[in-house]
């Protein structure tokens, strides 16, 4: 994949290269037709730029083809977005996938684990976080593909409550699995479940239950985490992880043991998202059309608002090859924030609608693969000599194909990877006679 990268990008200087070298050499082509004066290399960073903060569409939030790292959780109460929320559903199956009989067995207990991605940690850190955990009564299937809007009905009353203060510090935990005595340490939520309604089915189930895991989910639909009280932070819950997932502390024979059900990759979990802007200043920047003013230019994570800028004048390119193109954006801090608790989204990237109305990620950012950070850019330069923090993001490849008209003059601006950051920056506007967007490009041209 890099080679790749770097053979795309690089094609365009190289080939000017090789255009002078035959000035001197004119047998390289085999051809007498170029002469010194035939390509001329420029550089441009006036082109007319618009923006605008437009509505976030749903995020996708889980495919069977896919898995997130972090499941965001919490709320949040943004003075300049408004608020947002996020709860997690999630199926469970036996750990390796095999019965386990609790017949002859004391339980003790049953916990929900859930091992924090401190990571994406995001907002007020130091307020309480309440949540609470019910068993779902409507069915996930992992074969479908949901947008953030998905919810699962669920019981009304919960199995068990939690109120938190988020913490990276790792907890100490007693692990059983092996049959003796271990501890473990990670950052982690414990859920303690106390419903006998609850624990009943499972020890009365026989192996029947476990014969396929669709038989396990009939048996058992999985849980909804919801928020619940005045929470003002979002954190994510790595439900990968091999610590995740639902304990059953039990003894036998007077021997100390547990039973995991966990959330791998062979079953359905999702974050579910609800934004409610209100009266906030991202709410009112909607209200705006495309301009080259100095209206701030908003973009948030999960389902939220997206900044959005048009090319009005790619006609000027027309002809010339792009050698190297980067969109540059300053952060703006805007009164009434708090940038403590809100600092800047760490990754952004470009989109563009495609012909069926679907936003679709720039080239650029499909040939980088993994490398997005390295080869595209987007993450925030830290400020210096009393400039705010920069973001430069790469978009050659694409702006080659808007200038041959093949896609359109507007490029949305997205947090990444949106469904699991809550993260947001709010940009100065295009029109800013000192740190608005501006394109700048490197081109090679070549007279007709």
């Amino acid at each position: 994949m890099r080679n790749e990268i770097l053979r795309r990008y690089a094609f365009p200087a190289l080939l000017a290269a090789l255009v002078l070298h035959a000035c001197n050499d004119s047998t390289t082509f085999g051809l007498d037709l170029l002469q010194e004066d035939t390509t001329k290399v420029g550089f441009t960073d006036s082109l007319t730029l618009q923006s605008a903060t437009l509505p976030g569409d749903l995020a996708d939030v889980y495919s069977p083809f896919t898995a997130a790292s972090a499941y965001l959780l919490g709320q949040l109460d943004d003075p300049i977005f408004g608020k947002s929320s996020s709860s997690i559903f999630m199926q469970f199956l036996p750990r390796q996938s095999i019965f386990f009989d609790f017949k002859e067995k004391t339980v003790d207990s049953v916990v929900l684990v859930l091992p924090y991605d401190t990571t994406v940690f995001y907002g007020n850190l130091s307020a309480p976080l309440s949540l609470s955990v019910h068993a779902l009564v409507q069915a996930m299937d992992r074969t479908e593909t949901y947008k953030s809007n998905t919810v699962f009905a669920s019981e009304n009353l919960a199995l068990g409550t939690v109120t938190v203060i988020p913490s990276t510090t790792s907890t100490q935990v007693f692990d059983y699995r092996l049959g003796t005595v271990d501890t473990l340490r990670f950052p982690h939520i414990r859920i303690r479940i106390d419903k006998p309604s609850f624990l009943k089915p499972f020890t009365l189930a026989d192996s029947t239950v476990y014969n396929a895991d669709a038989d396990f989910f009939r048996f058992f639909a999985g849980l909804a985490l919801k928020p619940s009280g005045d929470g003002k932070a979002m954190v994510g819950i790595n439900l990968q992880s091999s610590n995740a997932g639902l304990y059953f502390y039990y003894r036998s024979n007077n021997s100390p043991g547990q039973f995991q059900y966990v959330t791998n990759g062979y079953s359905a979990k999702i974050s579910s998202f609800v934004h409610s802007s209100g009266n906030s200043p991202a709410q009112i920047a909607l209200g705006r059309s495309f301009s080259a003013d100095a209206s701030p230019i908003f973009s948030q994570g999960m389902a939220g608002v997206q900044g959005a800028l048009r090319v009005t004048d790619l006609a000027r390119l027309k002809g010339k090859i792009i050698n190297f193109a980067e969109l540059e954006l300053y952060a703006q801090t805007l009164p009434g924030d708090n940038a403590s608790y809100y600092p800047p989204a760490p990754q952004v990237i470009l989109h563009y609608r495609d012909a069926s109305g679907k936003l679709v990620v720039t080239s650029d950012v499909t040939l980088a693969g993994e490398n997005i950070g390295r080869y595209v850019g987007g993450r925030p330069i830290p400020a210096s000599d009393g400039n705010p923090v920069k973001y430069r993001v790469n978009l050659s490849s694409h702006l080659n194909r808007m200038i041959e008209g093949k896609l359109p003059p507007e490029l949305y601006i997205r947090v990444f990877p949106r469904a699991e950051r809550a993260s947001r920056t709010v940009f100065f506007g295009a029109g800013h006679p000192r740190f608005g967007a501006r394109m700048k490009v490197t081109y090679t041209d070549f007279p007709r």
